[in-house]
C-alpha cells in the first residue's frame, strides 16, 4: 500500500501534474475500467483482470507522472493555462533536476516515492510505446491492459488505435526520424494490435465500444480513487 493513502487527485497536486496530463491519466484508467467490467469471469484473462482491478487502475492513474519531461510546452498552448508557460517551464526544470531527463524513469521514481505495491509498479513499468513488444511477450493480462489503455487515449480524448497511431506519428515526427531501426515503430504497433486482440477475446464488447461517451461514467470519479 502507498506510504500515505491518497487519492489520484491528491498525488497530482503533490507532484504538480498538469491538468491535461491528469485528465489523460484518468481517461486511461477509465478505458481500463470499462474493459475490466466487460471482461468475462471464468476465463483466464477475465479472472486476472477482475482480481487485479485495484492495481491496474492505480497504475493507469500514475503511468505518466513524469511525462512533463518530454513535453514540448509550446505544442498545446491552451494546456498551459491559467498558470502560463513560465510556471510549467519551471516545473519541467525541477523534474529534470530531480529525476533526470527520461520520463519513464521519472515515473518509476515517483511510483517508488508514493510507495505503490509491487504489482502496481510492474504494471506502470509495462506502459509506453517503447515497452509494447516486451509487455506483449510477458503475456500478463494486467500489464497488457495498462499498455493498451494508454494507446487508446490521445491528448483530447479516447480514440481508436489507428487514430492514436496517426496522432502520435505527427506529434513525435522529429523523434521518430531519430530512431535508428526503421522497423522499430512497426514492431511496436504490431505488438499493440496483438494486445487488443488478446484482451478483447475474453470481453463482451469490441474495441469500437470504448469511447469517451462509454467511459464518462468512470472518468469523473477516478480522481478520488485511492491508489494502491
Amino acid at each position: 500500500m502507498p506510504k500515505t493513502m491518497r487519492t489520484a487527485d491528491e498525488w497530482y497536486g503533490e507532484f504538480r501534474i498538469m491538468p491535461s496530463l491528469a485528465a489523460h491519466q484518468r481517461r486511461v484508467a477509465a478505458v481500463a475500467c470499462s474493459i475490466i467490467d466487460a471482461a468475462e469471469r471464468g476465463t483466464p484473462v477475465g479472472d486476472d483482470l477482475h482480481r487485479n482491478r485495484r492495481e491496474i487502475v492505480s497504475a493507469c492513474l500514475l503511468h505518466d507522472m513524469g511525462n512533463i519531461l518530454k513535453f514540448d510546452l509550446s505544442y498545446f498552448p491552451d494546456f498551459l493555462e491559467p498558470e502560463g508557460m513560465a510556471y510549467w517551464e519551471s516545473v519541467q526544470a525541477e523534474f529534470a533536476d530531480r529525476y533526470g531527463t527520461d520520463e519513464h524513469e521519472a515515473t518509476l521514481a515517483i511510483a517508488r516515492e508514493i510507495g505503490v505495491s509491487d504489482r502496481t509498479f510492474g504494471y506502470i513499468n509495462a506502459v509506453g510505446f517503447r515497452m509494447a513488444t516486451g509487455t506483449l511477450a510477458g503475456r500478463d493480462p494486467g500489464k497488457m491492459l495498462c499498455c493498451y489503455a494508454d494507446m487508446r487515449v490521445a491528448p483530447f480524448g479516447i480514440v481508436t488505435l489507428d487514430e492514436r497511431f496517426d496522432e502520435g506519428t505527427k506529434r513525435y515526427a522529429e523523434r521518430s526520424r531519430r530512431v535508428a531501426d526503421p522497423e522499430y515503430a512497426m514492431r511496436q504497433v504490431a505488438a499493440i494490435r496483438e494486445m487488443e486482440s488478446f484482451i478483447f477475446a475474453d470481453t463482451s464488447i469490441s474495441p469500437d465500444g470504448i469511447t469517451d461517451a462509454s467511459c464518462k461514467k468512470y472518468f469523473f470519479s477516478l480522481g478520488s480513487f485511492q491508489v494502491a
